[in-house]
């Protein structure tokens, strides 16, 4: 959406130079399948150590395990040690089975060839939306340098009497 980055940073970077907005052109079958760049091998235009916070909203519930798995790594490169990551997922352990979510597009019924604790909504568009077990998410933390320090869960599954977002919050900080 390049007019949303434009947007951010004529509007926040200026008066805020901090925050900065950069565009890539990343494939994903459903959202931009004229992309490029694979997100399964995609280095972030960063320098290493570069930052305190990486923050994603509704990125990883569109990512398949190998580019979620890059992108934890990614992150961890560019974060300062202590650094923070706010990165909002479907946590499948809070998912109770169908007709029991906010709305039916968060069923997660079929899981992931290839990857226990991945289940997808569509198994024929599975970038559509994309649900993880926190094991596995704590798997691809620990690997990429990054520990969980708190799951914060969503309203999506109904499953909590309150939550701050849609979807479930996790919080990392880079080892």
């Amino acid at each position: 959406m390049p007019q949303q980055i434009e947007f951010a940073q004529r509007n926040i970077h200026r008066p805020f130079a901090n925050f900065n907005f950069t565009l890539v052109d990343i494939h994903n079958s459903i959202y931009n399948p004229r992309g490029l760049a694979s997100a399964d091998a995609f280095r972030f235009p960063f320098l290493d150590g570069s930052f305190d916070i990486v923050y994603a909203a509704s990125l990883f519930s569109h990512l398949l395990p190998t580019a979620t798995a890059n992108y934890f790594r990614e992150s961890r490169r560019v974060l300062r040690k202590g650094g923070r990551c706010l990165f909002s997922f479907f946590v499948l352990n809070y998912y109770r089975g169908m007709r029991t979510s906010a709305w039916e597009g968060y069923e997660f019924n079929h899981l992931l060839e290839g990857f226990p604790g991945v289940a997808v909504h569509n198994p024929d568009l599975p970038e559509q939306l994309v649900a993880y077990e926190t094991t596995f998410l704590q798997g691809l933390a620990a690997e990429a340098g990054l520990r969980v320090k708190r799951l914060i869960p969503g309203y999506w599954s109904m499953t909590h009497k309150t939550a701050l977002n849609e979807q479930d919050l996790l919080l990392l900080r880079a080892s």
